[in-house]
């Protein structure tokens, strides 16, 4: 080895390309194997060395650009936050076009979005809120306290039929600076800051426009707003339907976003958005049925919702406990779930939209069961036309029909469930008659209860601990409250109080006292929760979301999307 050190020290001495040559062609055989394996070595050591030290001091971070486009199963009118959303499509356009206060998390809590702090005073009664500094409408316009007012005013403006109208009624909001906002409660509220979730409206835009005529405003096409996408261009059909949206980060937007574009597509129906999803055109779509594809992965989101078949517990018919009972062990969940949206909920029997609780479903179907309960209560069928009927006082001769009707939103799903459960109740002798209804109809059946039994999901927009209190409580019984079951309990109405009121850190236990409660009165059949099937190209990273209270809390984080990744230096 000695005299191969020593030509290789001369060799190095007097390097130049010549000598390397003429120094490496003068070694031995054995000499030059051994020279070779030393290079080869000391380069993939060096190699490996500088790999090391590049990765353990680099971090990969998300790079900007990329261009997602998302299917949408309905068509916009109205992107307008204080306009009450007719449909999925709005409401997935307003969380990408609009900012709030806080937003959803996706794991039911909230994150700051405009704010930068919040301070609570009085024992939870004030709340003190900040907002950032340098934030801008997407016309470059600064946004300020005012804009918040502006917008919670219109919220309570009863023309516009906001259901948050009444709740901010209660709160007084004063401007302490441009970027300090004052809300003052009259009792401490567990939930308020899910309420600071409105998006928030532009003040120099509307202030000139009469609420009455906000739908006709060009802005519910082309909004300008503060969230992280702004508007760049709008297609419609001949008929003036609106069939896509395309959106540019907006680079004023306090935290990224990272995607350069997003593009939304609107279709009629599933059908329509499957086949563009197949041929590849876009990059993400919900759906209600599971499935598989390559190159795409599938996010299961339970919805904060319960969807219920409810009765208006002020009918003399539903009075009856025992026709409650009848009418929930007649209904077969499991086949009302699988032959009306198979795969795309979980079965439950809880009026609270909790997956442990969904977890706890305990099926009591059982008909033969129902009809024995009907039988003792008096009802026969004397006429033997499948149906029963019975005298309901000693004091008159005329013979009642156990007849009921179920109001539902007409669409293909709620149809089927509506289908399902009269073909389960008259297995017991029970008549149902279906009013299936558009929209506006419905929702003004809804505030004027004008139903016997209506199919309905009852949304929360608060995740791990949600506010029933809207729902269940009888300050609500009538418009604009929630109670649409028309349900009282004095007991109920003790803990839902105690719920929002609270400063313990565990609820759990009041939670477990309600839904006993309230499955011991049955005011309504309680059938399923809600699960969202939302296909995602693999190549984008989407943060995870557990469950959602409306399509748009999917995209409450969008500004963390990303599509490329760079090495940076560690600081």
């Amino acid at each position: 080895m000695l005299p191969l050190l020593e030509k290789s020290k001369s060799f190095f001495l007097k390097l130049s390309f010549k000598r390397l040559i003429s120094g490496f062609l003068g070694l031995g055989l054995r000499d030059k194997i051994i020279f070779s394996f030393l290079i080869i070595a000391g380069t993939i050591g060096l190699s490996l060395f500088s790999a090391r030290f590049y990765f353990s001091n680099t971090v990969l971070i998300p790079e900007s650009g990329g261009v997602y486009t998302e299917a949408v199963i309905s068509f916009p009118r109205y992107v307008n936050p204080v306009i009450p959303d007719q449909n999925n499509a709005e409401e997935i356009l307003e969380s990408l076009v609009f900012s709030s206060l806080y937003k959803p998390d996706g794991q039911g809590g909230v994150l700051p979005d405009l704010a930068e702090s919040m301070t609570l005073f009085e024992e939870g009664k004030v709340f003190l809120v900040s907002l950032r500094e340098n934030i801008f409408w997407h016309d470059g316009e600064p946004l300020t306290a005012r804009d918040v007012i502006f917008t919670l005013e219109l919220l309570k403006n009863q023309e516009l039929q906001n259901p948050l109208a009444d709740f901010w009624k209660e709160i007084a909001v004063e401007i302490l600076s441009d970027k300090t906002l004052k809300f003052t409660l009259k009792k401490s509220y567990r939930f308020f800051p899910f309420y600071l979730t409105f998006r928030i409206m532009p003040e120099h835009i509307w202030k000139d426009t009469q609420v009455n005529a906000f739908v006709f405003s060009e802005y519910n096409l082309k909004p300008i707003g503060s969230g992280p996408y702004k508007f760049k261009k709008i297609i419609q059909d001949k008929d003036g339907k609106v069939i896509s949206y395309g959106l540019v980060a907006f680079d004023k937007y306090y935290a990224g976003p990272y995607l350069e574009s997003f593009n939304l597509k609107f279709f009629g129906d599933e059908a329509a958005a499957l086949s563009a999803f197949r041929k590849k055109e876009i990059n993400g779509l919900a759906v209600s049925l599971p499935g598989e594809s390559s190159n795409y992965e599938m996010k299961k989101i339970l919805e904060a919702q319960v969807f219920s078949l409810l009765f208006n517990n002020s009918n003399e018919l539903l009075k009856d406990f025992s026709i409650r009972k009848a009418i929930n062990l007649s209904i077969n969940k499991t086949a009302v779930l699988s032959e009306s949206f198979p795969g795309a909920g979980s079965l439950t029997d809880s009026a609270i939209p909790l997956k442990r609780f969904s977890e706890n479903f305990k099926d009591v179907f059982d008909q033969a069961n129902a009809k024995e309960i009907l039988l003792d209560d008096g009802w026969q069928d004397k006429d033997e036309d499948g149906f029963l009927e019975k005298r309901l006082s000693s004091k008159t001769k005329t013979v009642t029909k156990l007849e009921l009707s179920i109001l539902f939103h007409d669409t293909p799903g709620i149809t089927n469930v509506a289908e399902r459960i009269k073909t389960d109740l008259a297995a017991v002798g029970i008549s149902v008659i279906l009013k299936p209804m558009g929209v506006n109809e419905f929702s003004s059946r809804l505030q004027t209860r004008s139903y016997q039994m209506v199919l309905l999901g009852l949304s929360s927009p608060i995740g791990k601990e949600p506010d029933l209190f809207p729902f269940w409580h009888s300050s609500q019984l009538s418009s604009p409250g929630l109670n649409f079951a028309v349900y009282e309990n004095k007991e109920v109405d003790k803990i839902l109080s105690y719920i929002r009121g609270t400063k313990d850190a565990d609820i759990n236990e009041s939670y477990e006292e309600l839904d006993a409660l309230i499955k011991n009165d049955l005011p309504g059949v309680f059938l399923f929760q809600p699960q969202i099937n939302w296909f995602v190209d693999e190549s984008f990273h989407v943060p995870p979301v557990e469950f959602i209270s409306d399509s748009g809390v999917r995209f409450s984080r969008v500004n963390e999307w990303y599509l490329y990744l760079k090495r940076v230096w560690k600081r």
